[in-house]
């Protein structure tokens, strides 16, 4: 009995817990610098006396939290002196796959003070979707606004008023956004705060994914599983961020090292892993590795390549961009996000059939142990590795590369076929 009351109290502590972060104000923006946030485009982003100002040509300016279910307030005030003062705020966003500066693919709170789809209208791309009852707002005056989106339904409130709520499913998913419209307008910002509302976080498993088999690898909170390459214990430079994202960033010689999920060796299987990259970021996702002392984690290893496409320095050769099947086949860069959004990929692996797909396109496809497999590896650098010329393990461990640069792993799940 006395187990089951302090198991009761420990479950309700944790609920509690729980509430009372999904209940808290979190800053978006720390009214001193743009840490935190990633410009695309062509406008101009500073911060001056505490408020975050864009202007100059058609641009966007991300927020690094990435939300389902949300509740967002902040200061707006647009001006103008030239076209309309057009700018919006948006939520659940990402940007486009293969334009990266284009408009975001989410949802938008206008804010226009002239248009008949003005201030306090819900837009989708290029289309005005949910109606304002009225806008209270105009140019060159502060406002606020704020925002809550909760499964598919969306309400917008100016100055404490509600002025729109609409129901809507096509974005699940994304970022915060602000977007400088045209030239001759701007737009500040100020005291933005955010919630995250979303029941579940990352590095779970849904009812569904469970009776499909899979399985965490990396559950958030520890390295259970986990090492340094040919060694026992986790190196210094592999840590976990307070959202549960497994992060890397550059570390000293000897206190870094790639890592292997330990436990087994995996054949035939399908692989899921999220990955973030900093700015000039490389690294890799490794499968079928074999662990000999005195080799590198990828002497006899195939690789996923994990990069950040436009500012690393291996982006000269298509086969090193992200996506691509390292030194043999290039993915599609115009499927994945750039540095500072998450991507997905998935691997697959079933017999010596092998596809990689980034953001659910299919980017790579290619057979182990097959001519085709030994005419790849005789036009690539690995020709010569011994490793590659032994061969390639039919089962392995997965493992994820430490190239000296930043970035961030989430939601690494396996299931076996």
């Amino acid at each position: 009995m006395k187990k089951s009351i302090l198991l009761i109290i420990a479950v309700t502590f944790l609920s509690i817990n729980s509430i009372q972060a999904q209940s808290r104000w979190i800053s978006l923006f720390n009214g001193e610098d743009l840490a935190g946030w990633t410009a695309r485009g062509k406008a101009t982003w500073v911060v001056k006396d505490g408020v975050l100002i864009g202007e100059g040509d058609n641009g966007h300016i991300y927020a690094t939290p990435e939300l389902t279910d949300l509740e967002v307030k902040g200061k707006f005030r647009v001006t103008s002196t030239g076209k309309n003062a057009n700018s919006g705020f948006y939520f659940r966003a990402n940007p486009p796959l293969g334009n990266p500066d284009g408009y975001p693919r989410g949802y938008e709170a206008q804010i226009d003070n002239k248009s008949d789809a003005h201030t306090g209208w819900l837009w989708k791309p290029g289309t005005p979707t949910g109606k304002a009852s009225k806008n209270p707002t105009k140019d060159g005056e502060w406002f606020e606004y704020r925002i809550k989106a909760i499964g598919s339904r969306i309400e917008f409130w100016i100055n404490d008023e509600s002025v729109m709520i609409h129901y809507d499913n096509e974005y699940k998913k994304g970022y915060f956004a602000i977007q400088v419209h045209n030239p001759g307008m701007k737009i500040e910002a100020k005291d933005l705060y955010y919630k995250d509302l979303s029941k579940s976080g990352e590095n779970e498993l849904s009812k569904r994914e469970k009776e499909e088999g899979w399985e965490l690898l990396f559950n958030g909170n520890n390295f259970n599983g986990w090492r340094k390459y040919n060694e026992t214990q986790m190196p210094a430079n592999w840590v976990i961020e307070d959202d549960g994202s497994m992060k890397v960033f550059p570390g000293e010689k000897g206190s870094s090292g790639d890592i292997i999920y330990g436990v087994k060796k995996f054949g035939n299987f399908e692989l899921s892993v999220d990955f973030k990259a900093g700015p000039k970021a490389n690294s890799g996702i490794f499968y079928n590795i074999r662990e000999v002392p005195g080799m590198g984690i990828g002497d006899a290893a195939p690789e996923v390549q994990v990069l950040d496409n436009e500012e690393a320095s291996d982006n000269k050769i298509d086969s090193h961009l992200a996506g691509s099947l390292y030194d043999m086949i290039a993915a599609d860069p115009k499927t994945v996000n750039p540095a500072g959004f998450w991507n997905t990929v998935v691997l697959r692996v079933e017999n010596g059939k092998v596809t990689h797909t980034m953001n659910g396109n299919k980017v790579v496809e290619y057979t182990l142990w097959s001519p085709e497999w030994d005419e790849l590896v005789q036009n690539s650098k690995f020709k010569t590795w011994p490793g590659f010329i032994e061969g390639i393990s039919k089962e392995g461990y997965i493992g994820l590369q430490d190239h000296g640069n930043t970035l961030w792993f989430r939601n690494i799940k396996i299931r076996e076929l």
